[in-house]
């Protein structure tokens, strides 16, 4: 047919997520993959809500289980920390 297709790049997240953003912002935290210019941004843009950081570790107990199951006991000690500092605050 002689017309020539254009090819529009495009990237697909196959694990995109929507759902709670404290979970998402504990995921992010949890091995320190952005800096602190990002978490100030976002906290400037859309504040998180008062006592966060004290439901930050339930939130990333299911990532922590996660990478134990995948990856090995080397995430059991912070699988622990979390835990302990979840049942503390009950």
């Amino acid at each position: 047919s002689g017309r020539q297709q254009s090819v529009v790049p495009a990237i697909v997240d196959p694990a995109v997520y929507r759902g709670e953003r404290e979970i998402e912002m504990a995921y992010c935290e949890l091995f320190g993959g952005f800096d602190a210019a990002f978490y100030k941004a976002y906290q400037r843009t859309f504040p998180l809500q008062e006592n966060y950081a004290q439901r930050r570790p339930l939130h990333q107990i299911y990532h922590l289980l996660n990478h134990l199951n995948h990856f090995g006991a080397s995430y059991l000690p912070m699988l622990k920390s979390a835990s302990l500092k979840v049942l503390s605050a009950a």
